[in-house]
């Protein structure tokens, strides 16, 4: 993926320039912008930059500094992102959102994806899907907040489990360890080149007959509460679903009837264009 200079879109936000105090991989700010940034008095604060950021700024906004972590922190503390997956032929990539802490990638996780790990030995190849599949996290957490507020977002979030990683922290490979997941592979490409065969795409299409079903979801609600969206009655068991649409003082209410349960969907009545 390339890189591009969104300063322009920028232009009109206030900005301040932060020179961080540290070395290697651990980054503070300097007393004269915590001071700025508190200031402001933020809710949030996004973090898209630096190395590992600890000391005052962690605190500086109300609801601490938010950012992506591009691995299952369950298996994959450090990085970089989506490589060691390939190494150790994990099934699954991962990608978080979360409040961080002095612990690296191990702050409140406010929300996580898991996506199929590539046949690949591209590093860039296997981020393509984990990185456009993750890029609706923060807006959708900021959203929950606003509604909701901040204890029904830590309410919401993933409960912590031990560490599973094979490695304390993962950093960038060096050149043995590359030679070494590189050289057999290479090896095992070359020997099997002169014996490849041509392959061809395979549609496979299956026709069920009859009305038993494929698959039976069970459910228990206790209380369900969405903007929009309200809940008549509740129950439990078999998904079985009827809808209807009606018009009533200018509002289109659908409903979806599940056994004894019904949910009502309220939307605006369109208007035609004006032409």
């Amino acid at each position: 993926m390339d890189t591009v200079d969104c300063s322009s879109l920028l232009a009109g936000i206030e900005s301040i320039e932060v020179e961080p105090i540290g070395k290697k991989f651990v980054h503070r700010f300097p007393a004269e912008a915590l001071e700025k940034i508190r200031s402001k008095d933020l809710d949030v604060i996004l973090r898209f930059g630096f190395n590992i950021l600890s000391g005052d700024i962690l605190t500086a906004a109300r609801y601490g500094v938010w950012s992506y972590h591009h691995d299952d922190n369950d298996f994959y503390r450090g990085g970089p992102p989506h490589f060691w997956e390939l190494v150790e032929k994990s099934p699954l990539s991962g990608v978080i959102l979360q409040v961080l802490t002095e612990e690296l990638d191990g702050g409140l996780v406010l929300c996580k994806s898991l996506f199929t790990t590539e046949q690949t030995t591209s590093a860039s190849v296997n981020r393509y899907t984990p990185y456009w599949g993750s890029t609706d996290m923060v807006i959708r957490k900021l959203n929950e907040l606003h509604r909701c507020g901040w204890d029904y977002v830590k309410a919401k979030s993933i409960p912590n489990s031990p560490y599973q990683g094979k490695r304390k922290i993962y950093r960038t490979p060096t050149n043995s360890e590359m030679k070494g997941w590189l050289g057999p592979l290479i090896l095992k490409k070359a020997v099997e080149y002169p014996f490849r065969k041509k392959t061809v795409q395979h549609w496979k299409i299956a026709v069920r007959t009859g009305h038993q079903l494929l698959f039976e979801f069970r459910l228990m609600w206790t209380s369900l509460t969405f903007v929009g969206l309200s809940l008549r009655k509740t129950t439990s068991g078999l998904i079985r679903s009827r809808s209807s649409i009606k018009e009533s003082a200018g509002r289109f209410s659908t409903t979806i009837t599940i056994q004894n349960a019904a949910l009502e969907l309220h939307a605006p009545k369109s208007r035609p264009m004006a032409r």
